[in-house]
């Protein structure tokens, strides 16, 4: 199982479903005129243990919201208590990130 968060570029879920894996969808909320990560969905459907890949777009693409820096620590959490792996920019590829390397991604934002 794969996470995107809907609404999402097309290929992201077309990509998951071409390669035999199954979708898991966590919408993004529509709220005050912005779209939010619901995170605590988020976290739940990390915990599946056949939930192994977040493709994560940050800014999203289609919305184009930049996400905050606690929205990607919230993420980040997740990634390195290895509930998920992380796919920077939906790319299709499953990867492995240190610790560090996580780190230096986030502290950009």
């Amino acid at each position: 199982k794969v996470l995107i968060q809907q609404p999402v570029y097309g290929p992201f879920g077309q990509t998951v479903t071409n390669c035999g894996r199954q979708v898991v969808n966590n919408p993004l909320i529509y709220k005050d005129g912005t779209y939010q990560m619901d995170l605590e969905d988020l976290e739940k459907k990390a915990a599946d243990p056949d939930t192994v890949l977040l493709a994560f777009c940050n800014p999203h693409n289609p919305v184009g919201r930049v996400w905050t820096r606690e929205e990607l620590e919230e993420v980040a959490g997740l990634v390195m208590s290895g509930q998920v792996k992380y796919c920077p920019h939906g790319r299709p590829v499953a990867i492995e990130l240190t610790k560090r390397q996580l780190e230096k991604q986030f502290r950009r934002a």
